[in-house]
């Protein structure tokens, strides 16, 4: 129950611009800042009225009962308010406070910076000298307090102000007004990013500029039939160097021999994509070391064995994703991870032979569970359908001679709650309307919650609805309404079991609107 009341506050200060999909109101607050509501107001037996600078409310007028704001507000239509709250022969009124009309899209605070270099993001924690980098922000609330993300960064017209930048040790780094940096020597400087009176500040390591000093790869097993082996050269910190061409590097064989590896006479190195590849003249079954040097320095050793398997038997299958960025866990709430499509590694012992895309004859692939995922026999394409662990078969006959598990998961939002939006009583439906406007206009008056997040009403969320004279439904997909048979009532709406399965119902008001007249009709009634 509210308590007595000493003290009014208006409390909003920011409200968001243009078109918006959720009606806003302006808040007050009691006492010693205790938020309520106009109902709470009203249950107490309080009169409330809004009052503006500006005509800024939804019935286009400088007074309001309830405080909604009128859509389609602009910069231009800041506004000063305040509350007055009357009972009986009491009277509180708040001071006046200025409202600011701010696109709900902009950021105002920057919480996440990354550092760029040709427009990627890179995820080392440092920086090396000779990189051109620059920084951008990715994350940031609006006036809202919600977290907005640019995986590219923000433009300056996403920003409520222009991004400033300094650097707490210059002779480090420099950092430019566009937020370019410009590493001077070896160190550690403090970036500070700021964007009105909002500031968010990291450490920027810079090492010296990367060399090559070793490679990462120490054994290869080759088919015979291959003509070339990728290796990955690291520099002085551990990190891949991309390399731009092979000067300075040589490779040969322990051995000194061209029994097992024969190197060709020239081009046995190559970069390629940054990678140092190393070309074959032939291999032959077999052992042997290659030794690679940078100039006079050896850099690494690849212990490499030959096989040969053309005349050989497979003896082991492997599924894997047909495409190497893809991975085991499906999500039926996500079209990019609701399928995914495996091929077929062939091995002899240890050694890939062979690689197949789709079942070969007399192979198949089947699904331990279709109702947790089915599987394309002869394709591998893997569907998800509902949350769960399925096995994916190989199977040749009757015999699996290979398996994957495959992990489906739902992270379709639960709906945890449906009300109606403050200052409304019922939801008003307009017998008129058809299809994806009727849908909208069933919810204009409903706030539907997954948790603390609100969200937009599709057909697919939704089970059934249902009223007091069996006139909204849905059918084929659509929102129906019998025009003629609708009238207030009930209305209960239930959501589908991916979706939390939870019923509620409100009360119903219809409204039609009334067609304009036809040509000529207005005329022929006066005359």
């Amino acid at each position: 129950m509210l308590q007595i009341i000493v003290k009014v506050c208006a409390i909003t200060s920011t409200i968001a611009q243009g078109t918006v999909t959720e009606a806003q109101f302006l808040q007050v607050a009691v006492n010693e800042g205790t938020k309520v509501t106009v109902a709470d107001l009203e249950e107490a037996g309080y009169t409330v009225a809004f009052q503006a600078t500006k005509a800024v409310f939804a019935n286009n007028d400088t007074t309001s009962a309830t405080g909604e704001l009128k859509n389609g507000l602009t910069n231009a239509d800041n506004f000063k308010y305040k509350v007055v709250v009357s009972k009986d022969n009491e009277k509180f009124e708040s001071a006046l406070v200025s409202v600011t009309v701010l696109d709900a899209q902009v950021v105002i605070e920057p919480t996440e910076v990354k550092l760029f270099e040709n427009n990627a993001a890179i995820d080392k924690g440092y920086a090396t000298l000779g990189q051109n980098l620059s920084i951008s922000i990715t994350k940031g609330k609006n006036f809202a307090g919600e977290v907005l993300e640019a995986d590219a960064g923000f433009v300056a017209d996403e920003l409520a102000a222009a991004a400033e930048y300094t650097s707490s040790q210059p002779s480090v780094a420099l950092v430019s007004k566009d937020g370019k940096l410009n590493l001077l020597k070896e160190g550690t400087s403090i970036i500070t990013v700021k964007v009105g009176e909002k500031t968010i500040s990291f450490d920027l390591l810079v090492k010296a500029t990367p060399v090559v000093d070793t490679i990462q790869d120490t054994t290869a097993k080759l088919k015979s039939d291959e003509i070339a082996l990728e290796v990955t050269v690291l520099d002085q910190h551990g990190a891949e160097f991309k390399l731009a061409d092979v000067a300075g590097l040589t490779v040969a064989t322990q051995s000194g021999k061209d029994t097992v590896v024969a190197l060709p006479a020239v081009d046995a190195l190559k970069a390629e994509n940054g990678k140092l590849v190393v070309n074959f003249a032939k291999l032959a079954e077999g052992t042997d070391t290659l030794v690679i040097k940078n100039g006079d320095k050896q850099i690494g050793t690849v212990a490499v064995t030959v096989v040969d398997v053309a005349d050989k038997d497979v003896d082991s299958y492997k599924l894997v994703p047909e495409n190497t960025d893809a991975d085991l866990t499906l999500d039926i709430f996500k079209p990019e991870k609701k399928k995914v499509n495996l091929k077929v590694q062939k091995f002899v012992g240890d050694v890939l032979k062979d690689e197949s895309k789709d079942a070969e004859d007399g192979f198949s692939f089947k699904s331990s569970d279709d109702k947790v995922a089915t599987v394309d026999a002869t394709t591998g394409e893997v569907t998800a359908v509902a949350a769960g662990k399925v096995v994916i078969s190989y199977v040749e006959g009757s015999v699996v001679v290979g398996t994957v598990e495959i992990t489906v998961e739902n992270s379709t939002p639960q709906i945890t709650d449906v009300k109606l939006q403050e200052g409304k009583t019922a939801v008003v439906v307009d017998a008129s309307k058809t299809d994806a406007d009727l849908l909208a206009d069933l919810f204009d008056e409903l706030d539907v919650f997954a948790g603390e997040q609100k969200l937009s009403v599709t057909i697919d969320m939704l089970a059934s609805i249902a009223d007091s004279e069996n006139a909204i439904a849905i059918k084929d997909g659509e929102v129906t309404i019998k025009a003629d048979a609708a009238k207030d009532g009930t209305i209960v709406f239930t959501f589908s079991d991916s979706y939390g399965k939870i019923t509620r119902d409100f009360d119903l008001k219809i409204v039609k609107t009334e067609e304009a007249p036809e040509e000529g009709a207005e005329e022929e009634d006066n005359n």
